[in-house]
């Protein structure tokens, strides 16, 4: 039942008020002047305003008027301010959730789409357009397809990835690092550091009323890794463009963007897309499922093979121009407590998984965030 509410009207004729409305229980009545029954058509009575106490005016017992009234646009006055009240609020609250270090958005960045959750595969170039504080600690176990050039084996990573608000609208994010374990057949088993890759994120569009977020970085990949382990070699430069829709419980986030090789002997150059779709099914448990995909855009002359890198390393292979490949991942995202997110897909080939070094692989992500 909704909450009985008074409302006076001054004439325009005389500046007299006139009658309290009463409405409850969805419907709009008058207060004794049309006995309590529903109406479209008001009778309106006079009353007084004299030293802040209004009154009856004296010898004004019949309607003075009547007024057409549209009862819905009557209850949307009625719940006005108690809206408005509520939004004030609500934004009191939020800000107070967020202190101030600094500058306004230093650390806490961007606030109003926390039901979104993270991407999880392909975790170097699958961007998001969220600008907040995290610390994403990663294993990938990857297996390489028997039948293409490095004829099979394996490949353990393991990275911590760092990501800093700097204002509400600027972010640094470190996406590329840590340790790595190659078993190929066709290559010395080896490990060792991964490259280093650091840049700025920028969002440019930010909609909490329609959940919707643009954003667009340019990230530099350092060839400072370990070469048999396929780092090193070559820089990189990553510029992208990342989006995100919530659609209730359902959001989307896409991205674009190119690796260039700031040496064209040494690296490929790269297009590549990445789109992660999730459902919050339970109460912060996000389904998920996510694709991912490359294009070879350049041949190098670093290596005499057929087969790229995918998204753990540029190689510089001699014959991949043209060539293109496209993965699969499920699994899912768990917001276990405030701050703390686990995820974990398990990725597959959506193409023939010669054609490149993509035969399965596991992704597991734990989420700090600020």
């Amino acid at each position: 039942m909704l909450p009985t509410t008074r409302k006076m009207v001054r004439s325009p004729a005389n500046g007299c008020l006139a009658v309290l409305f009463v409405w409850s229980a969805g419907s709009v009545q008058a207060d004794d002047a049309a006995g309590g029954q529903p109406a479209e058509q008001l009778a309106l009575r006079p009353y007084v305003e004299h030293e802040g106490q209004v009154q009856p005016a004296a010898g004004r017992g019949r309607p003075a008027a009547t007024l057409a009234i549209d009862p819905a646009a009557v209850m949307q006055a009625a719940y006005t301010d108690t809206d408005a009240a509520e939004v004030a609020t609500r934004q009191e609250v939020e800000s107070a959730d967020q202190p101030e270090i600094l500058w306004p958005g230093f650390l806490y960045g961007l606030s109003g789409f926390e039901d979104f959750a993270h991407p999880v595969s392909s975790p170097i170039y699958n961007h998001d357009p969220f600008i907040d504080t995290r610390l994403n600690v990663l294993y990938v176990w990857h297996k390489f397809p028997d039948g293409c050039d490095i004829k099979g084996g394996d490949l353990q990573v393991w990275a911590l990835q760092l990501y800093v608000a700097l204002t509400e609208r600027l972010q640094l994010t470190a996406t590329c690092d840590g340790y790595s374990r190659l078993r190929a057949r066709a290559l010395q088993p080896d490990e060792g550091w991964n490259d280093l890759m650091a840049g700025l994120k920028y969002n440019l569009l930010a909609d909490v009323d329609r959940q919707f977020l643009l954003s667009t970085g340019l990230s530099w990949r350092l060839s400072n890794g370990h070469a048999r382990t396929l780092h090193g070699g070559v820089d990189e430069l990553n510029p992208y463009v990342t989006a995100a829709k919530g659609f209730g419980k359902c959001h989307v986030i896409g991205t674009v963007g190119g690796r260039l090789a700031m040496d064209h002997n040494m690296g490929n150059h790269i297009l590549y897309e990445s789109l992660h779709i999730d459902y919050e099914l339970f109460e912060n448990f996000y389904p998920l499922i996510e694709f991912n995909g490359l294009q070879y855009l350049r041949n190098a002359d670093r290596l005499p093979l057929g087969v790229g890198g995918l998204d753990y390393a540029n190689i510089g292979s001699n014959d991949v121009r043209g060539n293109s490949t496209f993965w699969g991942e499920v699994g899912f995202r768990w917001k276990v407590v405030d701050h703390l997110e686990l995820g974990a897909t398990y990725g597959f080939p959506m193409m023939d998984p010669d054609n490149d070094i993509f035969d399965h692989r596991v992704t597991v992500s734990v989420i700090v965030g600020l």
